[in-house]
């Protein structure tokens, strides 16, 4: 379903704003979730009333005093590196080097939750910061075997990470571009796209794995310099080539 124009919008945000008044919610979270449930009131307010009850169950307005010990924080590196071309702050996620399962296994899962809740949250910060009220996000696949997701719990895991995000922060995606995704994703994508909205699915594109294909589609959407030391390492190498 297509977005309604600003007048058409201001009505359901007007309804919603009286049906969920004791919550406090400002109109750009009622538009995000109202549009996240096809502008059906009474989806948009149960989803709402979900959700602040999972922030408050999760204690997701204190995460900033969470401690989360050295060694999940070093194993999860990522960064936003500047905003595209809609301002839009640029995460770069390199999944594929991530070591979810071998965290789990030493016994870091609670740390693990808690950073992927709190980086959630960091990024909401930068947004509101922004001139955009949404992200885009590199999910860089490079790395990433069947031995890192053939396991129950990391399985699991990465579904709560999508499910928690889906259902607490409505229509903050802005774009998504998968690169470097080896075969092993046919078997955990299955799982995941289920969980996403059509929304959000028309915003995920997979680029592959060739770097002279997905940089120049990436600057397309964004500066050269957003997209990650390890990208911006790629392209000048490949300028050389050209050049040398």
């Amino acid at each position: 379903m297509a977005f309604l124009d600003e007048k058409q919008e201001l009505k359901y945000v007007e309804q919603l704003r009286s049906a969920v008044k004791d919550l406090g919610r400002d109109d750009g979270t009622l538009r995000r979730f109202l549009r996240a449930r096809d502008y059906d009131l009474n989806k948009a307010e149960e989803m709402l009333r979900k959700s602040m009850k999972w922030r408050e169950e999760n204690d997701m307005d204190g995460c900033r005093k969470w401690i989360i010990s050295d060694v999940v924080n070093q194993s999860f590196p990522h960064g936003c590196y500047g905003v595209d071309h809609e301002g839009r702050p640029v995460y770069y996620f390199p999944v594929g080097s991530w070591e979810v399962r071998q965290m789990i296994e030493s016994g870091h899962k609670d740390d693990m939750l808690k950073l992927m809740l709190y980086t959630m949250e960091s990024i909401m910060e930068r947004i509101n910061k922004s001139s955009n009220d949404r992200f885009s996000l590199i999910i860089d696949l490079e790395l990433l075997t069947y031995w890192k997701v053939a396991h129950y719990e990391t399985i699991q895991m990465v579904l709560k990470v999508f499910r928690d995000f889906e259902q607490n922060y409505p229509e903050r995606l802005g774009e998504a571009f998968v690169i470097n995704a080896p075969m092993v994703l046919n078997y955990v994508w299955p799982l995941i796209k289920p969980l996403l909205t059509g929304h959000t699915m028309q915003k995920v594109r997979f680029l592959g794995s060739d770097c002279n294909k997905f940089i120049p589609e990436l600057m397309e959407k964004m500066p050269a310099d957003t997209m990650s030391p390890k990208l911006c390492t790629m392209l000048n190498a490949s300028r050389a080539d050209t050049f040398s």
